[in-house]
């Protein structure tokens, strides 16, 4: 195998592991009985940490250099406007999304959805 294929391999797996947790401790939270919380706080609770472990792989990516980092945000995600926004628009619907996922999760079991 190479590199590549293992890089594959690697993501598919993590994001069935990150996919198949988050369905079995979001159910978890919602059916326990405690305080209901807000499914749009924790949206945005998840979404700032991956933000921050994004910004931390490219770091290390970067020889853990700040004056790169700041450079290959600024040269990614400024200076390309109209991606930017084509992202943008497609970050609102993942929100959204997320947001229905909570919603199904605390009215259906688990091997249901």
């Amino acid at each position: 195998m190479t590199k590549k294929d293992n890089r594959w391999w690697i993501s598919l797996v993590a994001l069935v592991c990150q996919t198949t947790s988050l369905v079995l401790l979001l159910r978890y939270s919602r059916t326990v009985n405690s305080e209901i919380y807000l499914s749009s706080t924790a949206v945005v609770t998840a979404e700032f940490l991956k933000g921050i472990v994004c910004i931390f792989l490219v770091w290390l990516e970067n020889d853990r250099s700040i004056n790169r980092v700041i450079l290959v945000i600024n040269e990614e995600i400024y200076n390309k406007p109209h991606d930017t926004m084509r992202l943008a628009r497609l970050s609102g619907l993942y929100a959204i999304q997320n947001n229905l996922l909570f919603i199904a999760l605390s009215y259906l079991n688990t091997a249901t959805y």
